[in-house]
């Protein structure tokens, strides 16, 4: 069981790293060699000094250090001869190879100054100029030359040391397994102090990882080398080339997805419409797909793919956003084809316009302040709460242990929460859930969460947005059919659906009614995603209308 260190120790950040050190040793010790499996042991084995500059060192970006400069308060012993122990059982390189490029951002000025000295001849650069201006004559002298550091430096009087790419890459896929990502460093746990924050407690068991052989924490850091490259502005068809094959877990072939993805829009940057779309094509996220009709628009007959879009659209399994583009893409065809300007249907739902006195308040503040004079309640409440309705009623889903969602114990919310296969992975546990709502249930399973996980940290739950005068009146007023639907298309694409949502929530406690309302400032326009929660909520007869404000003093 990871152990949470107190940040009055000093020396807490090295207590935290030996839990994670022990976590993934403990779960994951069969995806490790037997070599990396001793190597990672032996980190005990150094004195206590070393464990400290080791586990600081791993944590910073860069890899070469100059010695003299490494200071940290909580080591007892002088930092040369702790770095000599690194050195001496190889998880620091001495005198290491160093890129010119690497120099001045190792350097401080005078130090640059003396390498510029042996460098470069007096004509090419001015003692009295800038670091910058050195750097760039520096560059442009020896552009792409390596050496060793004391060739750079002349002698042994100033010494820089590195962690070795075996190091590097070892502790790199330690905190892969440990996190299940690359996206978190490791600031977000050895870093931090765990105790302030409760998590709920997940069952880790061998079914439940996501990588179930080291075959598939190889082609996951296969797709972060690819993803990186493309970042670098690396050649998409080379980087398309090089994505490992994923087989039959499901969470790898979601990043694999997501990389052909950014691989499409490589393409498309690179105006290779046809790559562009067999990229999307291959890809099928919701993105991709999207940005496919959008190609197919540029490229085939618009005959043609108006017949298609008419076949998808009538299918009926278009994701709401991805139906959105698609009607889009069939009016502009269809006013192609037919020659004829289309009006845009008037917006179905209820629009109000209000003029109140400018108090320096946000906008949605005031609208509520002056939608409570009828003994009614409202709350700023924006894409809080139909996700915390969705967090208490299907708990339970939520940490399940479905392989890819956990990887330590102190997480916010499975890892897969925003991918397409999330309902699908969880159908059983969801509908059980969600069968509370078919009887009075569901508001003593609400109360229940409430009161038996409040403050647990939950990505889908904001607490601090919810108090229990707001929660009764939902549980009072809000019909548990419009709790169903609420949640039911929440889950048809949670990445999108979290937002949208119309910002104030207004109850009558006396009669048990409620309504949705999305305000709009002056000058302020709606998007996208809260058109389509409008829509959906005015086609469900859910009391939902636009307020538009004009400030009277304006």
């Amino acid at each position: 069981m990871l152990v949470q260190a107190d940040l009055a120790d000093p020396r807490y950040y090295l207590r935290n790293l030996r839990s994670v050190l022990s976590w993934v040793l403990e779960h994951h010790t069969d995806l490790l060699t037997d070599a990396e499996v001793a190597r990672l042991q032996s980190f005990s084995s150094l004195s206590v000094d070393a464990q400290c500059l080791l586990a600081r060192l791993i944590m910073r970006v860069p890899v070469h250090f100059v010695v003299n400069e490494l200071r940290y308060a909580e080591l007892l012993a002088p930092v040369s001869q702790v770095v000599d122990e690194l050195v001496q059982e190889g998880w620091l390189q001495a005198n290491p190879c160093v890129s010119v490029e690497v120099l001045p951002a190792l350097l401080r000025r005078e130090q640059l100054s003396r390498v510029m000295t042996l460098w470069l001849p007096d004509s090419a650069w001015s003692a009295r100029g800038r670091k910058r201006d050195w750097q760039e004559a520096l560059l442009a002298a020896r552009r792409g030359e390596t050496r060793p550091w004391r060739e750079w430096w002349g002698d042994a009087s100033l010494d820089i040391v590195a962690v070795p790419p075996e190091v590097t890459q070892l502790w790199q896929r330690v905190r892969l397994m440990f996190f299940g990502n690359l996206r978190q460093d490791w600031s977000e746990l050895v870093l931090t102090e765990l105790g302030y924050q409760r998590y709920e407690p997940v069952e880790f068991s061998p079914g439940a990882r996501a990588f179930q052989c080291r075959s598939e924490v190889d082609a996951y850091l296969q797709l972060v080398e690819v993803r990186d490259r493309l970042a670098e502005q690396e050649d998409w068809l080379e980087a398309w080339r090089s994505l490992p094959e994923t087989g039959e877990n499901t969470w790898l072939r979601g990043r694999r997805a997501r990389v052909l993805e950014d691989i499409g829009r490589a393409a498309e940057k690179a105006r290779d419409a046809r790559a562009a779309l067999a990229a999307f094509d291959a890809s099928g996220t919701p993105a991709s797909r999207i940005r496919a009709w959008r190609l197919r628009e540029q490229l085939q007959p618009a005959s043609r793919l108006f017949a298609q879009l008419q076949m998808a659209l009538q299918h009926g399994t278009l994701a709401p956003l991805e139906r959105q583009a698609c009607e889009r893409i069939a009016q502009r065809l269809r006013r192609r084809l037919e020659g004829a300007s289309i009006r845009r249907p008037s917006n179905p739902w209820p629009v109000e316009h209000l003029r109140l006195p400018a108090t320096g308040h946000r906008v949605e503040a005031c609208v509520a302040t002056a939608l409570t004079a009828d003994g009614s309640h409202c709350r700023h409440v924006e894409n809080t709460l139909h996700t915390g309705l969705f967090a208490m009623l299907c708990w339970p889903a939520l940490y399940a242990a479905v392989p890819g969602a956990f990887f330590h114990p102190f997480q916010r919310g499975p890892a897969d929460l925003l991918r397409e296969s999330f309902p699908e992975t969880r159908r059983e546990t969801l509908e059980r859930c969600l069968a509370a709502l078919k009887d009075d249930s569901w508001r003593t399973k609400l109360r229940t969460i409430w009161q038996s996980r409040h403050g647990v940290a939950n990505s889908m739950m904001a607490w601090g947005a919810w108090d229990e005068t707001l929660l009764e009146g939902v549980l009072h007023c809000m019909p548990a059919q419009h709790v169903e639907l609420l949640i039911r298309h929440l889950l048809r694409d949670l990445r999108a659906h979290r937002s949208g949502m119309p910002d104030l929530f207004r109850w009558w406690p006396n009669t048990a009614r409620y309504e949705w309302i999305e305000v709009k400032g002056p000058g302020d326009r709606l998007q996208d995603h809260q058109r389509l929660w409008l829509d959906f909520l005015h086609r469900h007869r859910m009391p939902v209308r636009v307020v538009h404000v004009q400030w009277e003093n304006a």
